[in-house]
């Protein structure tokens, strides 16, 4: 059994100028006291072609985590333009939202980003070199993938082998108000680490889900 589960997200400043800070307030619940921190981090897919044009945009370390509910905001600034290829910045790309534990990921959302101009005229006819000024970003908030992977947690030292599984869980999207009337989350304390390992690829066993407001996964353990 998982000891962390995501139970919503909402994105932020969404749409926004390209220039413009990521913002992802994430919620989830801990059904055991971990010994470590969580850590979290934001990566923009910057081409289809290669890996190397990743960006790790931010990276975060939460705890101490007890048997509780916990929300935060991450916040990240935008991607480097100068590190992602000119045919490459307008269109649809990725971004992947990770959580991890001892190093080893638990669970893994992408969204689906476009970029485009707003203003007709540039959109009709591109400038050779992007005008980043007038790019605009649009996260599609309703469509997230989520993934969950095994993890060992506090009862091993080894990274787990079997393959990865995924689980049932409605998340709040930015079409959905959180009005459960539950307990206030606690508190947490956030350090930075400037770690800049790649999240690697995305698992084969993930499922697209569809324009629907909830974020809704087949249970498969």
């Amino acid at each position: 059994m998982a000891s962390v589960r995501i139970t919503g997200i909402q994105v932020l400043n969404n749409p926004a100028p390209w220039n413009s800070k990521l913002q992802f307030e994430i919620s989830f619940e801990s059904t055991t006291a971990l010994k470590e921190d969580l850590e979290w981090s934001l990566t923009y897919v910057g081409s289809a072609e290669s890996t190397n044009h990743d960006q790790q945009l931010a990276t975060i370390l939460l705890g101490p985590i007890a048997l509780s509910s916990y929300k935060f905001v991450l916040e990240a600034d935008p991607p480097n333009l100068n590190e992602i290829p000119t045919v490459d910045v307008l269109g649809v790309t990725v971004l992947l939202l990770s959580g991890s534990y001892r190093k080893v990921e638990f669970a893994r959302i992408g969204y689906y980003v476009k970029n485009f101009y707003q203003n007709e005229e540039l959109a009709a006819n591109p400038p050779t070199t992007p005008r980043l000024e007038h790019i605009s970003r649009m996260i599609l908030a309703d469509q997230p993938r989520l993934t969950y992977f095994p993890n060992p947690w506090d009862t091993a030292t080894e990274g787990p082998t079997e393959e990865a599984f995924t689980r049932t869980y409605e998340m709040k999207t930015n079409a959905q108000e959180d009005d459960s009337g539950e307990e206030e989350d606690s508190d947490m304390m956030v350090s930075e680490d400037d770690s800049d390992e790649s999240s690697g690829e995305e698992d084969e066993s993930s499922e697209s889900l569809g324009s629907s407001d909830d974020m809704i996964i087949d249970d498969d353990e």
